[in-house]
């Protein structure tokens, strides 16, 4: 059995080793990057890390804060997966590969901080929850869709549904036209009227921070899709890197909606997305008026794991067993 060293990152560490190591993995992205995690929830992340004697093998983040008196852990708004990140396996065998997870899991799960409530997302491409289970989490399916390839544009337009294809021709056919803009003044207005009032609000704060870091970094596109009079009928946020690009956030006029202009903003930005990441992730939705859109697009169901923990949630198991034996 292999023995790792624990190390644990903060807000003051140098974080290229682990900006280089979140490259490089199948399990890493934007959300990820220290940078990241240094705008959307400063000063409440830790990276927890299993070294052996080549470098790190694992890294797990984590972000805790206060609801109430409890010590949570969910994750930061507009944060997609945070989950475990491995280091590739080449090469190697599968005995081999899942031995390194659990016995790296095995080392950083007891150094996750306690909390009262824990809830962490995985990577669609991790699946090995078993040194989480036998710790004591619950796990649940959840659902994406997703372009894994995105090399061939012109096969994932015919993968398109013919309603959907003609949505788009009829944009573009009114004369509404997508284009990038630097405008998040503007983009949040749109968001802003989109939402209900409670859900809307602290977005727009938390917007111009995420904006201005990810424009910092070249990790971002934005797209306004607009008739010939300038009136925007839908706006679209991606973040990306040289993985995935990730449709984070979109909005629109409710009243122009059968323009097909959020359809067409869609579009472009998976062909932009084309040039700059290998997959394309519409980022769920679970949600049933949300999901039929992305399935429509012929993006591939994907599931992934969410993982949760209650503090003394083993007690609440014995009890309810104990009331079933007596029943």
């Amino acid at each position: 059995m292999a023995e790792y060293a624990i190390e644990i990152l903060d807000g003051s560490s140098d974080f290229t080793e682990w900006d280089a190591f979140n490259a490089s993995s199948p399990q890493g992205s934007v959300f990820s990057y220290s940078w990241w995690l240094q705008t959307v929830c400063p000063e409440r992340f830790k990276i927890i890390l299993a070294r052996n004697g080549k470098g790190i093998v694992c890294g797990l983040p984590i972000v805790t804060g206060r609801k109430g008196p409890f010590t949570v852990s969910m994750l930061p708004r507009y944060t997609q997966t945070l989950g475990p990140i491995f280091q590739p396996f080449e090469d190697v065998k599968e005995y081999s590969k899942i031995s390194t997870q659990i016995e790296a899991l095995n080392a950083i799960i007891p150094r996750i901080p306690r909390c009262a409530y824990l809830n962490m997302r995985c990577h669609h491409s991790y699946t090995n929850l078993l040194p989480f289970i036998w710790a004591g989490y619950s796990s649940e399916v959840r659902y994406t869709y997703l372009f894994d390839d995105l090399s061939d544009i012109g096969r994932i337009y015919e993968g398109i549904t013919s309603k959907y294809r003609n949505k788009i021709s009829k944009a573009q056919n009114s004369g509404v036209e997508v284009r990038e803009s630097d405008d998040i003044e503007a983009f949040i207005e749109t968001i802003r009227i989109s939402l209900p009032a409670t859900i809307f609000k602290g977005s727009a704060e938390a917007i111009r921070s995420l904006d201005a870091t990810c424009r910092a970094h070249h990790a971002r596109r934005l797209y306004v899709a607009a008739d010939q009079t300038g009136l925007v009928h839908s706006s679209l946020y991606v973040v990306f890197d040289q993985h995935c690009t990730y449709n984070l956030i979109q909005g629109g006029d409710l009243g122009l909606r059968k323009s097909g202009a959020n359809i067409l903003a869609m579009w472009q930005s998976i062909r932009d997305a084309a040039g700059q990441s290998r997959m394309y992730d519409f980022e769920g939705s679970m949600l049933q008026n949300i999901e039929i859109v992305f399935r429509s697009f012929g993006a591939v169901q994907t599931p992934y794991y969410a993982l949760k923990k209650y503090a003394g949630m083993h007690l609440l198991d014995k009890s309810i067993q104990m009331v079933k034996k007596l029943m």
